[in-house]
């Protein structure tokens, strides 16, 4: 079933949360300082199930002043628009703000609803249809389709509804493949559940069970499960917005504006090169200009340095590069916006060409051609070789052979780990290649049998970990230990005792994990594989008799300590095997 995500927008008290409510049924202000205040301060979310069978995620953005920048997280990923005007009050200073916001960020797909259509007469309904279509000209929205309604009534809502329905099915399917990637736009915990956050996904899929990585804390978690629209669902596919679950990750971790994705896709961004548009009601730009700048759910000051021009007019547009305060985890063809330093004000934005940008000289000669052609391979990225320039088909593959002497020092400096993290082979050898381009390459040169590629590891074909006789020798110690007291192993100082110094603990025992030798637990506790295997078929037995089990219950049933019993609760917890209810856990 398709799905979409459809973002209001408009100014304050204009009836974007009550027209929600009349498409969803669901009040979307969640929060009591919003009842209290009679205005929406945070996102509000609500399914909308329409005619068609595609379910609309809508986000329901703030309309104040004060809350531009919670809005600008609403709309980051959005597929249609519902630009909301109210027929008593017609065009005000937000409405305009935030049609501009949409312009710069290319939402091609709206429609314009003048709600409170009961509180005006016909000469006022038609009085704000003119202000609207004068502000709508030359903007993403100029041919949108506007309608008039009641959330009160009902009056003209059946006929939004039919607007929502038919543009929904005309919306182009998001690409679901590749690596995956969220902005987080709310992060929260539920009692018995852990860290929860929410986003739209930008691109790729997940799955459940899947590992994730965090950015820009660099943590990783897994997810123990997802939900759209209050379903638990086993995948997420692009452009579908979801709640997951995390494992092993801490609310405290994680905040809005940060990213999840797949592990070693996001890269850090400090210098950005892009095409900036500068609004005809902004003040003219020069260079250095300190900026708020946007992008996905996050926000950073940067600076702006104009590489083809030293001031930039209102309404005009040219290259630029972005530098950030804070790092961002950006992709080539992003949108962002800018808003004015000091007074904050939406003043332009843009797409990025280069998000891996090296610093460059104002006015520096050849730049401007060079990033008008990254610019258009991006437009077009048909063919690999024009996405980079003439001469790419003769340099690709002079790094190919570059990448295999790489990899293959690599596997002779670190022989225990299965290979290059995709991620670190970038940015040492293909700096300059957008990533799509670098995932396209990788993938053909996995085809013709040059490189093997396997959740986001690359190696030689080759290579294989073939550990030397010492460590073997380890390794048969190691399990000889873990098999003595299967369910009290020994510490991992005691596990680490016979290690040759040469060896790096950290590394043998990915080693040992990556050869599914033993498994490492909360509490620095480290089990034996089989011994957890073991432990499975013991504790399915006793729940299948017995229902439930308590902590105590599991330290006697593995003649153990308290210590193990709760990692081995833990482990089997978070692989969903078990749950924990109360003081109790259960099979799930």
């Amino acid at each position: 079933m398709a799905r979409i995500v459809v973002g209001t927008a408009g100014h304050i008290d204009h009836g974007k949360t009550a027209l929600t409510k009349a498409l969803t049924g669901i009040d979307t202000d969640r929060l009591q300082e919003e009842k209290n205040r009679g205005i929406s301060i945070e996102l509000g979310f609500a399914p909308l199930f329409l005619p068609c069978g595609i379910i609309a995620g809508i986000v329901d953005v703030p309309g104040h002043e004060k809350f531009v920048k919670t809005m600008l997280a609403g709309v980051a990923g959005i597929d249609m628009v519902l630009l909301v005007v109210a027929t008593n009050e017609g065009v005000m200073p937000q409405t305009k703000e935030h049609l501009d916001i949409i312009n710069l960020l290319g939402i091609q797909q709206g429609i314009i609803v003048l709600t409170k259509k009961d509180l005006a007469d016909e000469k006022t309904l038609a009085n704000t249809k003119t202000q609207v279509q004068s502000i709508l000209a030359n903007t993403t929205l100029a041919n949108a389709p506007i309608l008039a309604c009641s959330a009160t009534t009902g009056q003209g809502l059946a006929e939004v509804l039919q607007a929502i329905d038919k543009m929904a099915q005309q919306l182009p399917a998001k690409n679901a493949a590749g690596p995956a990637r969220l902005p987080i736009d709310r992060v929260f915990s539920v009692s018995g559940f852990g860290t929860v956050v929410t986003g739209t996904l930008w691109q790729g899929t997940l799955n459940k069970e899947d590992r994730v990585e965090l950015w820009p804390s660099g943590k990783t978690g897994r997810i123990r499960a997802l939900e759209a629209h209050n379903q638990q669902i086993e995948m997420a596919t692009a452009g579908q917005r979801v709640a997951i679950n995390l494992a092993g990750i801490k609310k405290e971790d994680l905040a809005r504006g940060f990213w999840l994705g797949t592990p070693g896709f996001l890269q850090e961004s400090s210098r950005l090169d892009a095409r900036i548009f500068l609004l005809p009601s902004a003040k003219k730009l020069v260079q250095r200009a300190p900026v708020h700048l946007h992008h996905g759910t996050n926000q950073t000051v940067a600076r702006i340095f104009l590489l083809d021009r030293n001031e930039l007019n209102p309404g005009d547009s040219c290259f630029c590069q972005i530098s950030i305060e804070k790092p961002v985890a950006a992709q080539q063809g992003d949108s962002y916006i800018i808003r004015s330093y000091s007074p904050v004000g939406t003043i332009g934005g843009g797409k990025i060409i280069d998000p891996m940008a090296p610093k460059h000289k104002i006015l520096q000669v050849g730049l401007a051609a060079e990033l008008a052609a990254k610019e258009a391979s991006h437009q077009n990225p048909h063919d690999l070789t024009t996405a980079i320039n003439k001469t790419a088909e003769q340099e690709l593959t002079g790094k190919l052979v570059e990448t295999k002497k790489i990899l293959a020092a690599y596997h002779l400096a670190y022989p225990l780990r299965p290979g290059m993290p995709m991620a670190e082979l970038k940015s040492r050898v293909f700096t300059e290649l957008p990533l799509k381009n670098f995932q396209h390459l990788l993938a053909e040169a996995q085809k013709e049998g040059l490189l093997e590629v396997e959740e986001n590891i690359v190696k030689t074909p080759e290579f294989c970990i073939v550990p030397p006789s010492d460590l073997a020798k380890w390794r048969e110690d190691v399990l000889a230990k873990l098999a003595s007291t299967p369910f009290a192993p020994p510490t991992k100082e005691k596990l680490l005792t016979n290690l040759p110094k040469k060896y790096q603990a950290k590394e043998a025992l990915a080693w040992l994990k990556y050869n599914r030798d033993i498994v490492l637990c909360e509490g620095d506790v480290i089990f034996a594989w089989e011994s957890l295997e073991a432990a499975k078929k013991l504790l399915v037995a006793y729940l299948t008799e017995c229902e439930s089990i308590s902590l105590a219950e599991t330290r006697d049933l593995f003649v153990t300590s308290r210590k193990f019993a709760l990692a081995i609760l833990t482990y089997f917890d978070n692989m969903k095997l078990t749950k924990r209810v109360g003081d109790l856990h259960t099979l799930v």
